[in-house]
Parts: C-alpha cells; sequence; structure tokens
C-alpha cells in the first residue's frame, strides 16, 4: 500500500508529540486498549488523518445503513458509531463496486461511503457508494494484494 512502510518499533522508540494508531481489544470500563498492534505514523499522514475527522459530516459520512425513509437515510457511523443522516436529491448518483445503482437498490444493513456537503441544515449527498459487506464482522474487505 502506497504511503505505508512495515518497520518494527519498540515502545522507547515512541516519543511525546508522535502519532500514533493502535487497534485491540477495547475495554470500556477500564477506558483502555489491550493493543495487539501499535504503528507509528508518519507526521503528514496524522495531518491528514486529522483533517478526514474534522470533515466527517461536513463533506463525507460513512457507516452502516439503519434506516430509509424516502430520500433520507441514516446510518450508523464515525469514529463514536452514532447516528448521522444524509438526504438524496436529483444530482445524488449511487455506485455498487463500479456499477450504477438507485436509492432503491441501497438496503438496510449495507455499509456506505457518502460524499457531500451541508445544504439548509442537511448533510445532501453528491455520491453514494455501497462498499463490498465486512467478512465475519471484520475490516471491509477490498479486492487487491494486501497491504506490505
Amino acid at each position: 500500500m502506497e504511503g505505508y512502510q512495515s518497520e518494527s518499533v519498540k515502545a522507547s522508540d515512541i516519543k511525546v508529540g508522535d502519532a500514533i494508531m493502535a487497534g485491540g481489544q477495547v475495554d470500556e470500563n477500564a477506558k483502555s486498549l489491550g493493543a495487539v498492534m501499535i504503528m507509528l505514523v508518519d507526521p503528514e499522514r496524522a495531518k491528514q488523518m486529522r483533517q478526514m475527522q474534522e470533515d466527517y459530516g461536513k463533506t463525507w459520512l460513512a457507516g452502516r445503513v439503519t434506516a430509509i425513509n424516502e430520500t433520507k437515510v441514516t446510518i450508523e457511523g464515525g469514529m463514536d458509531r452514532s447516528a448521522h443522516t444524509f438526504v438524496a436529491d436529483e444530482n445524488t448518483t449511487f455506485r455498487k463496486r463500479r456499477d450504477p445503482i438507485t436509492l432503491g437498490d441501497v438496503q438496510v444493513g449495507d455499509n456506505v461511503r457518502v460524499e457531500g456537503s451541508i445544504k439548509d441544515g442537511q448533510f445532501v449527498a453528491a455520491t453514494v457508494s455501497v462498499m463490498m459487506p465486512q467478512a465475519n464482522g471484520g475490516p471491509v474487505q477490498r479486492p487487491g494484494p494486501p497491504p506490505q
């Protein structure tokens, strides 16, 4: 995967101010993470990730569809898995993989990525992409070679 390098680091390599990403089992009560993976994030990539997080709900959304009411779609998404809604209008395009689809093809349970903007207090979708289903509750599987 372009921009990513696999290199072993020790805990002593991580300094105050470094950006890291961790994955593992969250303990809500202890407010801790039993990490199975920790990686240092390049400062430029960390900046891009912060910007993406700031733009969530303003220029893009992603999550699992929980309800569809005419042209209004509710998803569960974001870092906190909270409810977000978007509306489709006559300019919204829909895709599943590379194939064009319609709003009627989007189903509750689908994982979607939505590009758009806030208009009159609503998130209006410009594009809606239905993503491949998750494998056994794991991360979304994308075609192609695994990251190196």
